[in-house]
Order: C-alpha cells, then sequence, then structure tokens
C-alpha cells in the first residue's frame, strides 16, 4: 500500500481528494491497484479506514469525518460490498453528503453485483472487462 501524501490536490480545501467506501474482501485490489495508480501515479491522496481511521474513534464517527473530509467519495462495486452491513452505512452516509452537500459520489462496477438501488439512477464507471482510469481520474480532479 502506497504511503500517505501529505497534501491533496483538490482546489476546494478538502483533507483528501476521494474517501474510497469498499468491502473489506477487495482490500488487496483497492489497496495494490486502485491507491497505487491514484496515489502512487497521479499524486491524489486518498483516504481508507484501514490506514486512515483515527484509533480509538468510534467506527462511525470515522466515517462521517471521512467523507466530510474528501472532495470525492468511491465506491467500488463488488459482491462483497453490496452484502457488507458496514458499506452499506458507507454507502448511505455518502448518499446523504450528496443530497445535502452536493458531494461527488463516482461508482466503479468492478465485478457483476447487483447495483443498489440509490445507486441505478447515478451514471457508474462500468469497469469489469476495462477499467478506464482518465475518465475517473478526470471525475476525481474536477
Amino acid at each position: 500500500m502506497p504511503l500517505q501524501l501529505q497534501k491533496a490536490k483538490n482546489t476546494q480545501g478538502f483533507p483528501y481528494d476521494f474517501f474510497v467506501i469498499h468491502s473489506a474482501k477487495d482490500a488487496e485490489w483497492v489497496n495494490y491497484t486502485l491507491l497505487a495508480k491514484l496515489e502512487g501515479e497521479e499524486g491524489l491522496k486518498g483516504c481508507i479506514a484501514d490506514r486512515d481511521f483515527q484509533l480509538g474513534k468510534p467506527i462511525l464517527g470515522n466515517i462521517t469525518g471521512a467523507i466530510k473530509d474528501s472532495a470525492n467519495v468511491l465506491i467500488i462495486l463488488t459482491p462483497d460490498l453490496v452484502q457488507s452491513r458496514w458499506c452499506k452505512h458507507e454507502m448511505n452516509e455518502a448518499f446523504h453528503a450528496m443530497v445535502e452537500e452536493g458531494k461527488p459520489v463516482i461508482s466503479v462496477l468492478l465485478m457483476d453485483c447487483e447495483v443498489p438501488d440509490e445507486l441505478k439512477n447515478i451514471t457508474y464507471l462500468d469497469a469489469r472487462k476495462y477499467f478506464d482510469w482518465e475518465h475517473l481520474l478526470q471525475h476525481i480532479q474536477q
């Protein structure tokens, strides 16, 4: 997993360029593919639970804080995410921030799965056969 960068690139003043909602079972892909690209190659500053959540703080507070402190929220859609109770809570918090604050929520369909109802009316990046990194980067850096 890349080391976290000191400063985010977004121009809105958020401490993080993105927060990643993903299943713990997908952590290897998130850590060694997604973060390697976005942080390691592109120099963006991400927030992920395993590395960036404050120890000793309630998980729900860490989730809410991470979404608030991030310019974008990325949701990595996989069967494991859809089944995870914690991921459902994280997604609900992200949807709330999207409606209340206009927070961008970018979904990436990584594997075949049932897309949650809340995401069915939101355009997502279909990365099941080809991952369009440029398209994702374009929207994270807006």
